[in-house]
């Protein structure tokens, strides 16, 4: 069964906020890098994004979300939360957890300067994914810490990757139907706890499907 993902989404997270973080030095663990602007995206449309792995519009409408793809998996099962202050996240997302859901997505509503490497060391049990955006012509971030992803890894993406890069933590190979423009980013997490058919059947899938090269 693969760790639970918990994907955190947090409106106008900046770089300049994960690199303020990074001056305290609770975030050097955590995998991290730019998110690149979408400034002609509204804050709404880039949360679809996100979810849809999708820019274009039209496309985007049909294009199934992460929690519909969750819940046509067998044994799979979605959550969302929205979380109001920084209080209640580890208690919350403790509570999901221990359900075996497999992924739960936090509309996160308090400031960007929470202590998310505090957070990622208190849910040791799963994948933490903290994602900005709707920034407007700003750089946003995304933070990541868990069991399957690289600590202190860097890289450079953009709101389309991180669908993907989702769905191979959960060990899901993405539906027919719209082509995500992203790529999982396998820079920042490990394929390690599929066997080695396993993991090369997947990533022949997702190399027919253009999710990777």
């Amino acid at each position: 069964m693969p760790t639970t993902t918990v994907l955190v989404l947090v409106p106008g997270l900046s770089s300049n906020h994960v690199s303020q973080l990074a001056a305290s030095g609770t975030t050097d663990a955590m995998a991290q890098g730019t998110v690149a602007p979408e400034p002609h995206l509204s804050q709404a449309a880039a949360r679809a994004v996100l979810l849809k792995g999708v820019t274009r519009e039209g496309e985007r409408a049909i294009a199934p979300d992460l929690f519909s793809i969750v819940e046509e998996t067998e044994g799979g099962d979605a959550a969302c939360l929205c979380v109001h202050t920084a209080g209640d996240i580890v208690e919350e997302l403790s509570a999901q957890i221990s359900t075996d859901a497999r992924l739960i997505v936090v509309d996160w509503e308090e400031p960007h300067d929470a202590e998310w490497g505090e957070i990622a060391a208190a849910l040791p049990e799963a994948n933490l994914v903290v994602v900005g955006y709707g920034g407007g012509g700003e750089a946003s971030a995304f933070l990541a810490a868990g069991p399957d992803i690289y600590s202190g890894a860097r890289v450079d993406a953009t709101l389309v990757d991180l669908h993907p890069t989702v769905l191979s933590l959960l060990r899901i190979v993405p539906p027919p139907g719209p082509m995500t423009e992203g790529r999982a980013l396998h820079e920042i997490c490990s394929d390690t706890y599929l066997n080695d058919d396993e993991q090369a059947e997947v990533i022949e899938h997702l190399r027919a499907v253009g999710y990777v090269e």
